[in-house]
């Protein structure tokens, strides 16, 4: 087995493990919190996604997992941009501006990872995520951080996604580096 699918394999279990509610240790101390985006809802409102990866997000900046919070996502369905909505919520829940990044392009997982090197080019980050998103997120990210952790978000809709989810992994790992 070759080192990437070696890799995709410890993210899918990790994945799973999500899936099934159990959550791993909390993370270490990082460089950064990571929320890649998720819908934005017309009107410029927060989907339920969204809104728990950020409210999470805010809660591990509460605890001091890391110093800052990017929230990555540009327009993807609904403007304005899925971090513009992201860095509301999370300065109604007391996150300030100086604690927050903004990357504004990315319109899929690849691209959040890829901007967010871009921004801010560190070691170790805090992937927050939906539960079904685990997997690839953790792969997508390890190609561009050396040291990732994917805190998971529990979905109403994780066994909806989880097949896909799946299949999208096998395909990031096989088709090669992003």
């Amino acid at each position: 087995m070759n080192g990437r699918m070696l890799q995709c394999t410890v993210w899918l279990a990790r994945g799973v493990k999500a899936l099934l509610g159990r959550t791993a240790a909390a993370p270490e101390r990082a460089d950064l919190i990571i929320v890649p985006g998720a819908a934005v809802w017309p009107g410029g409102r927060a989907s339920p996604a969204l809104e728990r990866r950020v409210l999470m997000a805010c809660a591990l900046w509460e605890q001091q997992v890391a110093p800052r919070i990017a929230v990555s996502g540009g327009v993807v369905m609904n403007p304005p941009e899925e971090a513009v909505v992201g860095a509301g919520v999370a300065r109604r829940a007391g996150v300030p501006e100086s604690a927050l990044l903004l990357e504004t392009h990315a319109t899929n997982t690849v691209g959040n990872a890829r901007h967010v090197h871009e921004l801010a080019p560190v070691q170790h980050v805090v992937v927050v995520t939906d539960d079904f998103h685990v997997a690839r997120a953790g792969l997508i990210f390890a190609q561009w951080f050396a040291k990732v952790d994917v805190v998971s978000c529990r979905s109403p809709r994780r066994w909806r996604y989880a097949g896909r989810e799946v299949i999208a992994t096998l395909w990031f790992a096989l088709r090669g580096a992003a």
